[in-house]
């Protein structure tokens, strides 16, 4: 911080200089730094200097007469310690001094943070005038007001001689950064192949880019989410903004703002607007991440931003024999709505189409397994249409859940079960039926009329059952003839 008080070369009793001219002319000079970016402490003394930082506008400050208040601490000092006494004014009440001027700092000649004083030499008493300024008002994004500053008139250089007017004040500021804020827009817990995700960033420009050399906003994404360019809005206060250089990758943009273009904007919101879609079911239950940057000549902020999306493996496996998997049968997905599933491009829709050729279609493999990657979070449903060979076709849809990490879980694999069909087609050698299974257990058979039809006719090997009992039945009557005629004989 800069040391307030403004004191002369060389300090002189009222009596020793006479004022030439009735007023004092004293620029102000508002400086303004990043945040912890202030330089070491100097000793204001009037003199035109730190020519090298740059202004800020929009700082009031107020002057006020404390001439009296400051002599008479001088009179009451032991040590007549100059700084001692600026110390003890700062912060003093002001209510019942007299209020001299009051300015605001504007770009004068070129120059940002300028304000501009005509004062007079002496009091009303004759007295070499005091005053303090204080700062009333700054910008939001101001760290802290500067303290008060003491001028002591008149100022004098080494050998006597008053200072060349203006007299120049420099109080300094830091600047705090401003938020940097990244969202999305209608978010969700969860999305599918091709949904669009619509993001938001906003920040709020300092309130001085006199310092800045660079500002740029930029954002990078996971390789599944693909940037749209023609998306990108910018808005500065409201209205479109368009001083900025554009490049575009497909997952990611950087905006190269003209600071020129940007200083007359100071102090106001921008707002970024862009959209990306969720190109790849590959990164199923992982964070997808997308970082947004705001990065000036003093700072980095980083904003980031994750999306999930699910799936759910299976495992077609014999009801009565679970280690024994099978190939070959296909599934349609369905939702809560009854629509199914579709894929158009990279990007999955519903639809009641049962018809439709681009409907999602999952067949097991050899090991039994199938999977379903690229869906939100929620209840869906397997429609078996083809079964595999051997089996009996499920006539019931399979219930199953996405969820957070639904696909990653090793026990979270859910067996779809079949029932071997034990009916022949006559001549064929091909098994048949319509007993109808589930996920975990086989559902109650549910008999049609053709399987009804089957269970009336003689199953394999029932022919030569029934001719073995009727040539027993023969044997055991003749024996029983022979048993007959014997007893007979004897009793003849």
């Amino acid at each position: 911080m800069l040391l307030t008080i403004i004191l002369p070369l060389l300090w002189v009793k009222p009596d020793q200089v006479q004022a030439e001219t009735e007023t004092v002319a004293v620029t102000l000079h508002k400086l303004v730094f990043p945040e912890n970016g202030m330089p070491q402490e100097s000793e204001n003394t009037g003199e035109e200097r730190l020519k090298e930082y740059p202004g800020l506008n929009g700082v009031t400050f107020d002057v006020y007469d404390v001439t009296k208040d400051f002599y008479q601490a001088l009179a009451e000092s032991q040590t007549k310690d100059l700084k001692e006494i600026q110390r003890q004014l700062q912060g003093m009440d002001l209510s019942k001094r007299q209020f001299v001027a009051q300015h605001t700092t504007a770009t004068v000649n070129g120059e940002d943070g300028i304000a501009k004083f005509d004062l007079s030499k002496l009091t009303g008493d004759g007295e070499n005038a005091v005053y303090l300024f204080r700062e009333s008002a700054a910008p939001s994004d101001v760290k802290s007001k500067a303290a008060d500053m003491v001028l002591a008139l008149p100022l004098v250089d080494e050998k006597g001689a008053a200072l060349t007017e203006p007299i120049h004040l420099y109080p300094k500021n830091e600047i705090v950064q401003q938020p940097f804020e990244k969202r999305i827009v209608d978010t969700k817990d969860s999305y599918q192949l091709g949904d669009q995700i619509n993001y938001h960033l906003t920040t709020k420009l300092p309130s001085s880019l006199s310092m800045y050399n660079k500002y740029l906003i930029s954002d990078h994404a996971d390789n599944s989410l693909l940037l749209d360019p023609q998306s990108i809005k910018v808005e500065i206060g409201g209205n479109i903004f368009s001083g900025y250089q554009l490049q575009a990758t497909q997952n990611s943009f950087k905006l190269n703002f003209d600071l020129e273009q940007l200083k007359p904007h100071a102090g106001k919101t921008v707002s970024v607007k862009y959209t990306m879609t969720l190109d790849s079911q590959e990164r199923v239950d992982v964070d997808i991440i997308n970082t947004a940057e705001l990065e000036t000549n003093f700072d980095k902020i980083t904003r980031k931003k994750t999306v999930k999306t699910g799936g759910k493996k299976f495992v077609k496996v014999d009801v009565a024999k679970r280690d024994a998997t099978l190939a070959g049968a296909e599934f349609l997905v369905k939702n809560q709505q009854d629509e199914y599933l579709q894929m158009s491009g990279k990007t999955y829709h519903w639809t009641k189409d049962k018809g439709n050729g681009a409907l999602v279609k999952l067949i097991s493999s050899n090991e039994g397994v199938f999977e379903i990657k690229g869906l939100r979070y929620g209840k869906y449903r397997l429609e078996e249409i083809k079964a595999p060979l051997g089996y009996v076709l499920s006539k019931s849809d399979i219930s199953f859940e996405v969820s957070e990490n639904s696909y990653t879980f090793s026990d979270g694999i859910l067996p779809v079960v079949n029932q071997r069909d034990t009916v022949e087609t006559k001549g064929s050698g091909q098994r048949t039926g319509s007993q109808r299974v589930n996920t975990a257990l086989p559902q109650t058979k549910q008999p049609s009329a053709s399987s009804s039809t089957r269970s009336q006719l003689p199953k394999t090997n029932m022919l030569k059952n029934l001719s073995m009992i009727i040539a027993g039945c023969l044997i055991l009557i003749l024996i029983v003839s022979i048993i007959v005629t014997r007893r007979k004989k004897l009793k003849g």
